[in-house]
């Protein structure tokens, strides 16, 4: 960055716990906001002992516009780290004010229905155009999954002259040395944001043919298929997660791939566990009554969960994030196959887990670059339009280590 600059980051949880702490050590600011609801922000902040930037703490509920427009006014880049709902509205009120845009989730919600998911496309149509026009960066999908898994696919399917298969995986879970409860999984970020993602919908493609998964079914066996990768140690079971042919009108390979897939992964038993416990209802968003009393679903068994700590990492132990592309096609008239890979554990030394490492760090270097002119001048894009190398190297001051496999396949 040429002169300092001043940041406004949104949410202070484990991932913008991460993300000021990268934006303080790579970046060259004058000020960070940091907005957040939570009633010790202020002790919070104070543990970075930072004198420059300054740490400038905003204490408010983003329901309150006067309090977001004066948070925002006067900074030169947000950085969103709230839950996924409100990523489309924040960059639609960042670029209303004239403001770069970053944020780590997808924008809006996947949509299961042709009419609700045309109506999100004209909005970020809108809001896509709008920062062309302004010259503003809006920067999306800029964490793990989404996000490192975008930076790789974009990077492989640009070595093909057409791509026949395509499948992704980005997960995080334990080492598994440290997989030792009955789920073999702990969380690194919200069990009520974990339990949400094990009930939406997914899309495929399979013989060139578009096939949607209702959200109760992302755990049956016809949907799941393993991995076993050397470095880890043991098999993963892979389950489908978000909207493949959304990703496939990205690459532009809609009109080639025969089959493409984008998967989460977690050790061998864990599928089981939330096919069960998704196909009893319990991951459904609804009320249901305790005592005389109406709580919501999710939230109230996600406490229950969260009360164990047999689900979450004692000091010593290490999470694994996972980011693989493994990808087929023809190149120069040879069928090839391409694996980009990251594998990343949590930092003993610095007590950062990878998932925050994965998310917390590579949103705060995406919204550095943007601020360098690193992305363009201006409009919305997503990791795979990122500068490839560019980004492998900044990735590398972070300790995120990208690898790159090619095979030669008979026809």
């Amino acid at each position: 960055m040429n002169m300092k600059k001043k940041a406004l980051l949104m949410g202070f949880g484990l991932q913008g716990h991460g993300a000021l702490y990268d934006l303080i050590k790579f970046g060259d600011f004058e000020e960070i906001r940091v907005l957040d609801n939570r009633e010790d922000l202020e002790e919070a902040l104070n543990k970075f002992d930072s004198v420059s930037p300054a740490i400038v703490p905003i204490k408010g509920t983003i329901t309150d516009r006067p309090l977001l427009e004066s948070a925002i006014r006067g900074v030169d880049i947000v950085i969103c780290l709230l839950p996924r709902d409100f990523a489309l509205p924040m960059a639609e009120l960042a670029v209303e004010m004239g403001t770069n845009y970053t944020c780590a989730s997808y924008m809006g919600n996947f949509c299961n229905d042709e009419e609700s998911r045309q109506r999100q496309k004209k909005r970020l149509e809108k809001l896509a155009c709008e920062a062309k026009r302004k010259k503003i960066t809006v920067l999306t999908q800029c964490g793990l999954d989404p996000g490192l898994d975008l930076l790789l696919a974009g990077e492989a399917v640009r070595q093909y002259d057409s791509v026949e298969d395509f499948i992704s995986y980005g997960a995080g879970f334990p080492d598994i040395k440290a997989a030792d409860n009955p789920i073999s999984y702990k969380f690194t970020w919200t069990v009520e944001g974990v339990m949400r993602s094990y009930y939406r919908p997914a899309r495929i493609i399979k013989d060139s043919k578009v096939v949607d998964i209702e959200p109760g079914e992302i755990f049956f066996d016809k949907n799941i298929h393993t991995l076993s990768i050397d470095e880890l140690g043991g098999v993963l079971e892979c389950f489908p997660n978000g909207d493949s042919a959304a990703l496939a009108e990205e690459l532009g390979i809609r009109n080639q791939v025969r089959s493409m897939g984008r998967y989460v992964c977690r050790w061998k038993g864990h599928c089981a566990f939330w096919r069960v416990f998704a196909n009893c209802g319990f991951l459904k968003d609804e009320k249901v009554t305790v005592h005389g009393v109406s709580v919501d679903k999710i939230p109230f068994i996600a406490a229950i969960l969260s009360a164990e700590p047999q689900f979450f990492y004692k000091d010593d132990e290490q999470d694994v994030t996972l980011t693989r592309v493994d990808v087929k096609g023809m190149r120069g008239g040879k069928k090839v196959r391409i694996i980009y890979q990251i594998i990343d554990k949590k930092d003993l030394t610095s007590g950062y887990t990878s998932m925050t490492r994965t998310v917390g760090f590579v949103v705060s270097m995406g919204a550095m670059m943007a601020l360098n002119g690193e992305l363009g001048e201006g409009g919305m894009i997503t990791p795979v339009e990122m500068p490839f190398i560019k980004t492998v190297k900044e990735l590398e001051k972070r300790g995120i280590i990208v690898t790159h496999k090619e095979y030669e396949l008979d026809e």
